[in-house]
């Protein structure tokens, strides 16, 4: 989905532009992708409920560090600024956390990334401080 109506065109890591275009195909959708996706990626995990442990819990975690790769892919340095003035320091995470974070999103090819997702997620942050940020995030962009 980010790939197909964000466009056909992507980010590459050096800033350089690849593709055809960086316009998504449905206006709006590279801002959406940020501001409703991303989050999904901290929320999901962050349920009481959710067991980071079992097969279903481990496939989720792995797919949402796959669709942060691919946002970062789509948009490039947008979504690192993104990342670091909104997403992560909203959540409470330190400056040392954010630059290890996005270093890994930025470098690692995606099934790295899956793995150092799966680590940081509960290494660094208590769900409630995740669960608190995502519904005050939903909160203000209503």
């Amino acid at each position: 989905m980010v790939l197909t109506w964000g466009g056909s065109g992507t980010q590459a890591t050096n800033g350089d532009i690849s593709g055809q275009s960086l316009q998504p195909k449905l206006p709006g959708f590279n801002q959406f992708m940020m501001t409703t996706f991303s989050p999904l990626c901290w929320a999901v995990p962050s349920n009481p409920n959710f067991d980071p442990k079992d097969a279903q819990g481990k496939q989720v975690l792995g797919e949402a560090a796959a669709l942060q790769k691919a946002i970062y892919t789509k948009m490039g340095q947008e979504y690192l600024t993104y990342l670091k003035d909104v997403e992560l320091s909203g959540m409470g995470m330190n400056s040392a956390t954010i630059n290890e974070y996005l270093s890994a999103l930025s470098q690692s090819d995606t099934k790295a990334f899956q793995q150092f997702f799966k680590v940081i997620l509960f290494r660094q942050l208590p769900r409630t401080n995740v669960l608190i940020w995502h519904q005050d995030l939903v909160q203000r962009t209503r």
